[in-house]
């Protein structure tokens, strides 16, 4: 703002607007393993389309609100950020020098109401100055606890005893529709966003775990016998969870199951 307007607000006794900084808010990097590809987008994985609805706070707390993607100093403007595919993913945000939080949600372009990620303003602080390079955003995709699985990596008509199992750990986001009509899809959870996995038995004469397993699965060897004739096996751990409204989620422990009948008259 010139000099004289400056003087001018301050001869009538108003308080000028702070100078702005432009930065470059964007969604996090997220690679395609398909395409071989970078991209820049909420989560990835194969999951539907999506967008990023991103709330600033000050460094006391209270939302800031814009004009388009400028500060707005009446505080009358939108309050949140949009990114998408129509802005690639980003945009160039004029704000007040200071420190502030950027959460943001990622839902579904199509009902924009299925939680796929969720970046917490923790995660999300930046000090916005002259010198700043940009914000590069962090969310972590969200596990949706019904669609997930332990489940076998193949189809198993019958589990004789003695047999060896695989048993995977299929973590997905919610089902998402696309905007063509074809079936929803769901996003694969990254490893990165779920805790260590801890494996129990159901009861010591269901079998053997082989080895601790990982954030990706573990091997068990089924044994049972004639008042245990079922291999349960239990995993569990921590995972982003959308709360009940679906706008923001948490880090929750999370338990899922398996159970197979044991053959206990035959053997591999």
């Amino acid at each position: 703002m010139p000099l004289a307007s400056l003087l001018l607000l301050a001869a009538c006794g108003q308080t000028p607007p702070p100078p702005l900084v432009v930065v470059n808010v964007a969604a996090p990097i997220t690679f395609n393993d398909s395409a071989g590809t970078v991209l820049t987008q909420g989560i990835t994985l194969n999951g539907a389309d999506q967008h990023i609805t991103v709330t600033v706070r000050d460094a006391r707390g209270q939302v800031v609100r814009f004009n388009g993607a400028t500060f707005d100093p009446t505080a009358q403007g939108t309050d949140h950020l949009t990114l998408n595919t129509a802005n690639n993913f980003h945009q160039a945000v004029a704000l007040p020098q200071g420190t502030y939080t950027f959460e943001h949600a990622v839902h579904d372009d199509v009902t924009g109401h299925v939680l796929l990620g969720y970046g917490p303003a923790g995660e999300n602080a930046a000090v916005i100055s002259a010198a700043s390079a940009g914000v590069r955003l962090k969310s972590h995709a969200v596990l949706d606890v019904a669609g997930s699985a332990l489940q076998s990596d193949r189809p198993i008509a019958s589990l004789p005893s003695g047999t060896t199992v695989n048993l995977q750990l299929r973590a997905v986001t919610a089902l998402a529709s696309l905007p063509d009509g074809r079936p929803p899809v769901v996003g694969v959870i990254p490893t990165s966003d779920l805790g260590p996995v801890t494996y129990e038995l159901g009861s010591s004469t269901d079998g053997t775990l082989n080895g601790a397993g990982s954030r990706v699965g573990i091997n068990v060897t089924a044994r049972g016998d004639a008042t245990d004739a079922t291999l349960n096996v239990s995993a569990t751990f921590h995972a982003w969870v959308a709360d009940a409204a679906g706008q923001a989620a948490s880090w929750q422990p999370v338990t899922l199951t398996y159970a197979q009948a044991i053959d206990l008259g035959t053997a591999p």
